[in-house]
């Protein structure tokens, strides 16, 4: 295994901006979708500068999350229900009062009732953790989507208040169910699991802008590059897939444009050499060598396309020659 690292410490252009959040290192799998949403003043940590990714999320937390992603920051001012108080467990003293208030006037939020369904007696739950049936519809209230799908899983009930979002987040690919077909509603999410949805979502949203598409397909050829420094072979075939998806995509908006056609090309040379570096680690010889030869001949078909993207081309066929020359 360590023969077949070695190449990968010169296979690195470009380094991802570091985070601030002193818990995340550059190889973290929830490295991209933080760094997104830094960009955009969606999500930010703790006073300590850390996000602990696998703490779960209360309820107060994910209506900070959702509104900051959004809005970019968070609602103030007196405007937002300065002096009527929504949820008898929400008080203006809470650090999250304004972002409760705001998401309950925008209906993204309605609570439960104790008794009787008057205003004064809704309760909110802010500590509770938010499971995956409830940050969806959050989600999807505050993007104004009514979700609407026909596919089945078996843990959605037809008539059940949550399966509409869920169904619909799975087509969508936010979430995957099992090889039971179940999604797990009730499941708690943790925050960086929240991270990871929030990326895609926004991916999602900017289907249609080419230039942007082809912006986070790069930032998943740099990331899957420090992800096999630290020998993280998994968290590297992932980026591929992912840059291969947003390639794609870009690709069908723009069906000529070179560049797109180029990033396919790369992004499939990329999951060929992390597919060559496994099998050269499990002695494979034959493989390494079918593989490396399918990433030139697609390193070479991403060149044709844009010559611009030559020196990365370039630096995929001297990998390829690399991990063959080892393996033989």
């Amino acid at each position: 295994m360590r023969r077949f690292a070695i190449f990968f410490l010169l296979f690195v252009t470009a380094l991802p901006t570091a985070l601030a959040f002193q818990d995340i290192p550059q190889d973290d799998s929830h490295f991209l979708a933080l760094q997104q949403l830094q960009e955009m003043n969606a999500i930010s940590g703790y006073p300590d500068n850390t996000f602990r990714p696998e703490d779960p999320v209360n309820r107060a937390e994910i209506v900070k999350i959702i509104l900051g992603f959004y809005e970019g920051k968070e609602p103030e001012g007196e405007d937002i229900y300065p002096r009527l108080q929504a949820f008898k467990d929400v008080h203006p003293e809470d650090w999250f009062f304004l972002v409760v208030q705001k998401a309950f006037r925008l209906k993204i939020i309605q609570g439960e009732t104790e008794g009787a369904k008057t205003f004064s007696r809704l309760q909110f739950y802010p500590g509770r953790f938010v499971n995956v049936a409830e940050f969806f519809q959050m989600l999807f209230k505050a993007s104004g989507i009514t979700p609407q799908s026909r596919t089945s899983y078996a843990d959605l009930p037809p008539k059940a208040w949550f399966t509409p979002a869920l169904a619909y987040a799975a087509d969508l690919g936010l979430i995957h169910a099992d090889a039971q077909n179940k999604i797990y509603p009730a499941r708690f999410l943790t925050r960086g699991e929240v991270a990871d949805i929030l990326y895609l979502f926004t991916v999602l949203k900017h289907g249609k802008d080419v230039d942007f598409l082809l912006a986070q397909a790069n930032r998943q050829f740099n990331f899957i590059e420090v992800a096999m420094q630290s020998g993280k072979i998994a968290a590297a075939l992932t980026a591929s897939e992912f840059a291969l998806n947003f390639a794609t995509q870009a690709s069908k908006v723009k069906p000529q444009y070179g560049h797109a056609k180029a990033f396919v090309k790369l992004a499939e040379g990329y999951r060929l050499l992390l597919q060559a570096f496994q099998a050269g680690a499990q002695g494979n010889n034959d493989s390494v060598k079918t593989l490396t030869d399918q990433a030139i001949a697609t390193a070479t078909a991403a060149w044709e396309a844009d010559h611009d993207v030559q020196p990365l081309a370039r630096h995929l066929k001297d990998r390829a020659r690399e991990i063959v020359g080892q393996a033989l």
